[in-house]
């Protein structure tokens, strides 16, 4: 369908990054739902220390996002990062995506429902100065069959124990 195509390059230019939600500021329009949760803190070898969260994406019925890889690259995947930490330091499990065939795209992959994806940090466990709270930033795009919403970005922030 060409309307989709339409409607997602309008979305990537409409939405390049300026709609930016924090944890916990709902917004009641927005059919996704992220949060994420620290599920463990751990000493490693030469001194690092391995911290392991998950983000937690509930998207509305009828919705959907698109997976990382999503099957396109004109399409905006949903992806993870982390603010203020060399990427050599973090890896990003990313769930296989639902098969979903667009007349216009071909075969894409999405998400749907309750979405769960991993993320390792390893890091210097005596920096000076170190943050107290792992930022997390989730880029995403949400799509119904009829059309999609501007790109968002959640920045959650976990605390981190001392």
């Amino acid at each position: 369908m060409a309307w989709r195509v339409a409607l997602v390059a309008l979305g990537l230019v409409v939405g390049s990054g300026l709609d930016s939600i924090a944890a916990g500021q709902a917004d009641k329009n927005d059919p996704v739902r992220v949060t994420a949760v620290l599920k463990g803190r751990s000493p490693e070898a030469g001194g690092k220390e391995r911290l392991e969260a998950e983000v937690v994406l509930e998207i509305a019925a009828g919705w959907h996002v698109y997976a990382n890889p999503a099957g396109d690259e004109t399409l905006v995947a949903t992806t993870v990062s982390v603010l203020d930490v060399p990427a050599s330091e973090v890896s990003v499990r990313y769930p296989k995506g639902k098969p979903h065939h667009d007349e216009a795209l071909g075969t894409v992959w999405h998400y749907q429902g309750r979405t769960t994806i991993g993320v390792t940090v390893t890091r210097e466990a005596r920096q000076v100065g170190k943050p107290r709270s792992l930022e997390l930033r989730v880029r995403y795009q949400a799509c119904s069959d009829t059309r999609c919403l501007a790109p968002k970005t959640a920045v959650l922030s976990l605390p981190l124990a001392p």
